[in-house]
């Protein structure tokens, strides 16, 4: 098993993850009792329909068909009687092992247990862990990330604008991942500057059109702030479409002239504000499509061959992006097989 996870601090090894492969034990006494060897056939439950989640699904595709694993897609479209359907179509149509990002952890719990029940082994990542039913976890660990990336911007905000942080975050209420990332920053912000506030926090749905809106409803309401923040890249891009909207969310030579805004996914609709000079778009933390799925997909492999059981647990890391060109593109082509122009 090859697994390649870049991350500032370096690669994660495969000696590593074999070692959390056996912390996480090889009984099959919790394990979907299918541990055929023919060839697999493994649900891929999708959260939503942004860049990430469509280029997650593609390299799910992709890498099954490598290791000679049939992989159907089903997108949850962020919401959860569509996530059910999902769930339970595939389990109707007999695929060996699912693997899913929970729209809702407490929600997913009889959803896993019917899946389990019906001998069809799940992996749940990101959002979770799911409660009431031991399942898989494998934790999209980025607080610590998170946390830098906060600090970074405080710092950045009272160097150059001379203020105090006022965060507006555009977060996802009940997505633990979300506020995984979103509390790691308010608390790196509130580290750095422990003057730190929260000016607004609203539901901006991770969805670009729900978050423009909200965006749009805070600066209508006259509240003070310097860094936009969310949940994921959607969430960001859409805040600085309504500062557009209303005159603001400008930089020149890539020095914003009154917000400060970070983002989370690393897509190339993120990766373009971040290169262009005129956009407050300073940091984002990249998920890796092309590498994540290799870690999940080959957990529900080995879940279904009764090689790990309902107890593994896994993490899984971002990289760091800067406006950096060459560095911007080498990732987005070694992770979502593309590029963007350099400005």
């Amino acid at each position: 098993m090859s697994i390649r996870r870049f991350t500032r601090l370096g690669a994660v090894t495969v000696a590593a993850f074999a070692m959390v492969f056996a912390l996480a034990g090889c009984s099959t006494d919790a394990a979907p009792k299918n541990k055929k060897e023919a060839p697999l056939v493994v649900g891929s439950v999708l959260y939503g329909v942004d860049g990430y989640q469509t280029a997650h699904g593609k390299a799910m595709e992709k890498y099954g068909a490598s290791i000679g694993v049939t992989v159907r897609t089903c997108n949850s479209k962020n919401e959860v009687s569509t996530q059910n359907k999902c769930i339970q179509d595939l389990i109707s149509a007999g695929v060996d092992a699912i693997v899913m990002q929970p729209i809702d952890p407490a929600a997913a719990t009889a959803m896993v247990k019917q899946a389990q029940a019906a001998g069809v082994g799940v992996i749940t990542w990101a959002v979770g862990p799911v409660p009431g039913v031991q399942v898989p976890w494998i934790d999209l660990a980025e607080y610590k990330q998170a946390f830098e990336a906060g600090s970074t911007a405080a710092k950045w905000v009272k160097e150059h604008l001379h203020q105090d942080p006022m965060i507006v975050d555009l977060g996802v209420p009940k997505n633990t991942n979300c506020e995984n990332r979103e509390n790691g920053f308010i608390a790196g912000a509130k580290d750095a500057n422990p003057a730190t506030k929260v000016a607004a926090k609203p539901n901006g749905g991770g969805q670009r059109v729900v978050s423009q809106e909200a965006m749009s409803d805070i600066i209508q309401s006259g509240v003070d702030f310097n860094i936009v923040t969310g949940c994921n890249g959607e969430s960001t891009i859409g805040g600085l479409l309504a500062l557009r909207a209303a005159g603001r969310g400008k930089a020149v030579d890539k020095v914003p002239a009154s917000e400060y805004l970070f983002s989370v996914d690393g897509t190339s609709a993120e990766i373009e504000y971040l290169l262009d000079p005129s956009s407050p778009l300073m940091q984002t933390l990249a998920l890796a499509p092309r590498d994540n799925v290799r870690v999940l997909l080959d957990a529900a492999v080995d879940l279904a061959r009764g090689k790990i059981d309902n107890s593994f647990t896994a993490h899984l890391t971002d990289t760091f992006i800067e406006p950096d060109c060459a560095k911007a593109n080498a990732f987005l082509e070694e992770q979502y097989g593309t590029s963007v122009a350099c400005r």
